[in-house]
């Protein structure tokens, strides 16, 4: 098997903040694994607020072993899984591995992605749209000119969070995740925001505290209004259990988990008592491609990352008015297009 891994900065079409940082471009690197006459692609994405760099998932990824790997697609897939799953570390590397290994596989079995992880069917996948943190005026712009998308995620953790919930009330009626990216810093303030909150269309609250706070996560659940739902506080099916006595829900991302293989592995566990929501960081259509076939498995739907950039090196997934459409092509669907060099 044969390895190339890609550089790449994807950009973003506004300046994106949240309660801890804010940023114009995202760092990822794109993995290309050739077998057999067929190629599978994969994504790391790496925001800030991971400890991975395009430089330590080169190494990782050539570094792994992995081109030695003989036998089958399965076979190769089985011996990656044993290896991935020896750390909690480089989990944006694995996840571009693991993307592009069923990329690969469904491409040498002529299948699409949907046969391993199952048909949405009937099932309308509707996504929300992330508005980041901006001042009032600009919020107001970019609700207006996303006014077609059917739930607005919008970011708060600020001195004037209410000011912004009014903001987007004013313009729309739709549904709001709010996502705090831990900017609460008390147990008093996320339970008396989160009840003033629950009047004003809001439907969930993603990560009001701190990841530190277990204790105060564990009162606030109890009496919150609102369902919650861990980020920052959940990394891997490790930590599920503690988790699960915080958070209404956990939000599985690609590159948080190892990708794909993991994220079935957290659904199947997770399920049965916990709230799922899908989401991804700034990624390309080829990440969040490959995400969008948990959709059917989750309550909550935040796969708007490629929407987000101005360089989308990939075709894939359709975001129509919130509404994600799948492809249908082999594999993860997605093709590289004339942005991809």
């Amino acid at each position: 098997m044969k390895i190339v891994t890609k550089k790449y900065a994807l950009h973003l079409k506004d300046k994106f903040r949240i309660s801890k940082n804010s940023r114009t471009s995202t760092p990822v690197i794109f993995v290309e694994l050739h077998h057999d006459g067929f190629t599978g692609y994969g994504e790391a994405s790496l925001p800030p607020y991971l400890t991975e760099t395009q430089n330590s998932v080169t190494d990782y990824v050539i570094n792994s072993g992995l081109s030695e790997f003989k036998g089958s697609i399965d076979d190769i897939i089985t011996k990656w899984n044993d290896f991935a799953n020896g750390g909690k570390n480089n989990m944006a590397a694995k996840a571009a591995v693991d993307i592009a290994l069923n990329d690969l596989k469904g491409k040498i079995e002529r299948k699409n992605l949907s046969e391993y992880f199952g048909r949405s069917n009937d099932k309308k996948l509707i996504s929300a749209y992330t508005i980041g943190i901006d001042d009032l005026n600009k919020i107001e712009d970019k609700i207006r000119a996303a006014i077609d998308q059917q739930i607005f995620k919008v970011k708060l953790g600020t001195d004037y969070d209410k000011a912004i919930i009014e903001t987007v009330n004013k313009i729309s009626g739709n549904p709001i995740f709010v996502d705090v990216n831990e900017g609460w810093k008390s147990k008093s303030q996320a339970v008396k925001m989160i009840d003033w909150l629950s009047k004003r269309n809001v439907a969930l609250i993603e990560q009001p505290l701190p990841k530190e706070f277990t204790d105060e996560m564990i009162w606030l659940k109890t009496r919150s209004a609102l369902p919650i739902i861990a980020d920052e506080s959940f990394q891997s099916i490790q930590n599920l259990e503690s988790v699960s006595e915080q958070f209404h829900g956990i939000n599985i991302k690609l590159m948080k988990c190892g990708g794909l293989t993991n994220a079935a592995k957290i659904i199947d566990k997770a399920k049965t008592k916990m709230q799922i929501m899908i989401g991804c960081m700034v990624e390309s259509s080829l990440a969040v491609t490959a995400a969008s076939y948990l959709a059917r498995h989750a309550s909550y739907l935040d796969l708007d990352g490629n929407m987000l950039i101005s360089n989308d090196p990939f075709n894939g997934a359709v975001n129509n008015s919130g509404e994600i459409f799948l492809p249908e092509g082999d594999g993860v669907g997605v093709s590289p297009n004339h942005l991809y060099i």
